[in-house]
């Protein structure tokens, strides 16, 4: 995530605060694994910066990314593909009302919000690429705005909606990660 700029964002207002919501505070200091935490936030970042790369082609059989220009394994000598797939490699930062931020992956088959996209090469197929835009547009606000202004050194407020997001938490090694269950957009916000 970038980190050091500017992302401000307007305050969330306390009306919108659902009474079946966690703080995002709660799900970071949660000993429990796995377990689920429904928080109201915003979507204040992503990565990758270009949402283009937002997919990887991995090995099924070693569980290693493929790198450009490579379209097979080369690790496995997967010479014609058969282990090669496209799949999600998105992250999103939240930010509730109290300032506090929590980085959530979009790369599960669990996240209802790009269930029916499936992923591809989005350099490559624009009309997937269209396709997965508009399922995340509703959450991201302006950030594709916003990253283009980073990228000329300028400032630019983020404009993002106050959403319901519901999310699972999981242990990775020895750290704690976040996956993405489900978005619903508050009305109004």
């Amino acid at each position: 995530m970038l980190i050091g700029l500017s992302t401000a964002t307007p305050p969330l207002d306390g009306s919108t605060t659902r009474p079946d919501a966690s703080t995002i505070q709660q799900a970071l200091s949660s000993p429990t694994h796995p377990n689920m935490f429904r928080i109201v936030a915003r979507v204040v970042d992503y990565f990758p910066f270009c949402l283009e790369d937002a997919c990887v082609l991995r090995c099924t059989k070693c569980k290693f990314d493929v790198q450009p220009p490579f379209n097979a394994c080369p690790q496995c000598d997967d010479m014609m593909g058969a282990y090669s797939r496209w799949v999600y490699c998105l992250y999103l930062r939240l930010r509730d009302r109290e300032d506090r931020e929590i980085t959530v992956s979009l790369s599960g088959k669990e996240c209802t919000l790009l269930r029916d996209v499936e992923p591809a090469d989005f350099r490559c197929d624009p009309a997937a690429f269209n396709k997965f835009l508009a399922k995340l547009n509703p959450i991201l606000g302006n950030l594709r705005n916003v990253h283009q202004a980073w990228l000329k050194n300028e400032d630019k407020v983020i404009d993002s909606p106050q959403t319901y997001f519901s999310l699972e938490s999981w242990k990775v090694g020895g750290e704690t990660g976040y996956t993405l269950l489900s978005c619903v957009p508050l009305e109004g916000s």
